[in-house]
């Protein structure tokens, strides 16, 4: 086929028709799209804008409003009321609503019209974010509160200690910066609270430790008690746990004499050995205890008092404390001159 031949089919009357029909199906589909689009565009937009929106926010806190003040002025505290939620339901565009979340709906009861220890019913009020949503309802309307006299009682504090420690080494008993914690709230609660704990991991011990622990309070189940109305004098304890170590060390005479040059001395003392106690670390590096005698130039023994003639060092001291004195015999030899 010739070119004449290509232009004369291409520009024929059934070539034609068939391009039309080619193109105006085309516009058909892009039109048919375009409103689609359009449509959607319109159904979008008028949902978001649509004021008649409605929606259910879950789990919404509810927080009491008037604590301190039923505490104060009338002597009472809350037993339980405090850990509710309601569903809140609310009107408006979705564009408005979809920008909160329950975090940001505050509803809440007012504890001003409670007078006596009992069972309440509390109408919840609900604060909304934003002036464009307006209240449908909440569920449930009211929540339940109960009340109860306000008393005060002191219990022991125990502390219960983990730990892994050498055999050469003592952990004694905790030192609290207090053993007994004053505790306040609804008289109920109080009744059944026995002892305050504190439970501690100090993993492997190698020397005394310091540390700081917040205090659980336990009822007679042994179980924790979670009621955030009730209020402690402290909230965490400061703990000293003392770690010695104990060892026996032969004594040593510390002394002067103005004749070394010519004699020998050699002392010796009943007991000839003491068993001192104290810092680890200090302990493991003695290898003896000095005594302080002074001179004995012309001495042929005598007694010291082990209060103030053991030369130990700080945090160390001396296990019997019963030994109060040091007896010693000195044995003086002449030199050989040489």
């Amino acid at each position: 086929m010739n070119y004449d031949d290509v232009m004369e089919e291409e520009t024929s009357p059934r070539t034609r028709r068939n391009k039309n029909k080619k193109i105006k199906l085309f516009d058909i589909i892009a039109y048919v799209v375009c409103l689609a689009i359009s449509c959607g565009i319109w159904a979008y937009v008028s949902m978001q804008e649509n004021e008649n929106y409605e929606y259910t926010f879950e789990a919404v806190e509810v927080h009491l409003e008037g604590i301190n003040e039923l505490k104060t002025d009338k002597n009472l505290s809350i037993i339980s009321g405090y850990d509710q939620t309601v569903s809140i339901t609310v009107v408006g565009s979705r564009k408005e609503i979809s920008q909160y979340t329950s975090a940001d709906i505050f509803a809440s009861v007012d504890l001003g019209s409670i007078s006596s220890a009992d069972k309440h019913s509390l109408e919840v009020n609900v604060e909304l974010p934003s002036s464009a949503m307006k209240l449908v309802s909440s569920e449930p309307p009211k929540i339940n509160v109960f009340v109860d006299e306000t008393a005060t009682v002191t219990v022991d504090l125990n502390i219960n200690l983990l730990y892994n420690v050498a055999a050469d080494l003592t952990i004694h008993d905790p030192q609290p910066s207090t053993d007994k914690i004053t505790v306040t709230g609804p008289k109920t609660l109080l009744d059944t609270i026995v002892c305050a704990e504190i439970t501690y991991d100090l993993g492997a011990v190698t020397t005394s430790v310091n540390f700081n622990a917040a205090i659980v309070l336990v009822d007679e189940d042994g179980n924790s008690s979670g009621n955030p109305y009730i209020k402690t004098d402290v909230t965490d304890v400061m703990v000293k746990v003392p770690v010695t170590r104990e060892k026996t060390l032969p004594l040593v005479a510390k002394y002067t004499a103005n004749d070394t040059d010519r004699f020998e001395y050699v002392i010796v003392f009943t007991p000839d050995s003491v068993k001192v106690t104290g810092d680890p670390v200090a302990v493991a590096g003695m290898t003896a205890v000095e005594v302080n005698v002074d001179d004995i130039t012309n001495s042929r023994g005598g007694s010291v008092t082990t209060e103030n003639n053991l030369l130990l060092p700080e945090n160390v001291s001396l296990s019997d404390k019963g030994l109060k004195t040091i007896s010693y015999s000195v044995e003086k030899t002449a030199l050989e001159e040489n």
